[in-house]
C-alpha cells in the first residue's frame, strides 16, 4: 500500500500492488483447478474399456485388451497412467502464468502422436504407421475445454474485489479517506 496523496483534508492510498498480487493468486488457483481436471480426465481415458487386440501380460497368465488406434492407451502396467501429473502454476519470465499437464515417460509422446515408420528409419511396409496415435492428453483437454473457459472467464468483480477475497483493506484499488 502506498500513500499517493496527502493533504490536510484527504489521504488517498494506492492498493494496486496488493490487488495485482491477489489477482495473480486467483488466476493461479483457477489454472490449477483446470490442470487437475485435465489430469483426472487423461487418467480416466486410459482406464476406460478398450477395443484393440487381446494380449498376454508378460510373465503372467493374465490377458489384457490393448487400445485400438485413436483410443487412449490401455493400462497394462499402470506406469504411464500414474506418471500423468501437473506442475504448480507459476509466472514465467514472459509475464504469463504457466501450468503444464503431461508425463515425463519417454513413450508418452509416441503414444499421443504416433510414430510413422519413416520417422524411425523403417520402410513403409504394411502401412505408414509403426505405432498409430493413441491420444490421451489432447482429448482430455478437449473434453474439458468448455469447463476450463468457464473457470477462467468467471467474473473477478465485484465478488473478487468487494467480497473480501482480497481482504477488507482492498475494498477498492484506491481508497479515499476524508480527515475529520
Amino acid at each position: 500500500m502506498g500513500k499517493i496523496l496527502s493533504t490536510p483534508d484527504v489521504t488517498v492510498y494506492w492498493y494496486g500492488a496488493g490487488v495485482k498480487s491477489e489477482f495473480v493468486s486467483e488466476v493461479k488457483k483457477r489454472l490449477l483447478k483446470a490442470a487437475l481436471m485435465v489430469e483426472r480426465k487423461a487418467k480416466e481415458l486410459m482406464a476406460e474399456a478398450k477395443h484393440g487386440r487381446w494380449y498376454l501380460k508378460p510373465n503372467t497368465s493374465a490377458m489384457y485388451q490393448a487400445s485400438a488406434p485413436g483410443e487412449a492407451p490401455a493400462v497394462r502396467t499402470g506406469v504411464l497412467q500414474s506418471s500423468v501429473s501437473h506442475t504448480q502454476p507459476k509466472m514465467g519470465i514472459d509475464g504469463i502464468i504457466h501450468c503444464y499437464v503431461g508425463s515425463d515417460i519417454d513413450y508418452a509422446l509416441y503414444l499421443e502422436l504416433g510414430v510413422k515408420r519413416q520417422d524411425i528409419g523403417i520402410e513403409a511396409e504394411g502401412g505408414d504407421w509403426r505405432v498409430a496415435p493413441r491420444p490421451w492428453l489432447r482429448p482430455a483437454l478437449d473434453m474439458n475445454r468448455a469447463a476450463i473457459v468457464a473457470i477462467m472467464r468467471a467474473p473477478l468483480t465485484p465478488s473478487f474485489v468487494l467480497s473480501g477475497m482480497i481482504g477488507d483493506r482492498f475494498r477498492n484499488i484506491v481508497s479515499y479517506t476524508p480527515r475529520p
